[in-house]
């Protein structure tokens, strides 16, 4: 198997899990807003390290009754990747759960999404696990 050419900070970590869905999958009724869309993002952000993203209102709709119509991108992507342990310890590895929502299915992974990646600190967002 190949790996995924990805770097976060200086770290060149191993994608161990990557899920894929699309964003509104299960919205039955009415536009994505931005309130339905802060509650998501703010789970994403209590599950592993959100990579920034930005609402786009959906014209037409900027007075919409449940906070004003606005979209993610179409694809939320969750990656779990796993590196060596920042305590250097050879019995555990590192390990970090990022989201990110982008346009197309991955792989692959949107260019802004892996500038931002360059610019993060692996032992900002990653966590020390036993083997």
């Amino acid at each position: 198997m190949t790996p995924v050419p990805i770097r976060i900070g200086v770290v060149d970590p191993r994608l161990t899990r990557l899920h894929q869905r699309l964003t509104y999958d299960g919205l039955l009724e009415g536009l994505p807003n931005r309130r339905m869309n802060e509650a998501q993002l703010s789970h994403d952000r209590n599950l592993g390290y959100l990579v920034p993203v930005d609402q786009e209102p959906i014209e037409g709709f900027e007075n919409y009754p449940f906070g004003g119509a606005a979209r993610l991108p179409a694809i939320r992507v969750e990656a779990a990747f796993s590196s060596n342990a920042l305590s250097g310890d050879p019995l555990q590895r590192s390990t970090a759960l990022v989201i990110w929502y982008q346009q197309g299915w991955a792989l692959s992974i949107e260019t802004p999404v892996l500038s931002h990646l360059t610019s993060v600190e692996w032992a900002s967002i990653a966590l020390d696990e036993d083997l």
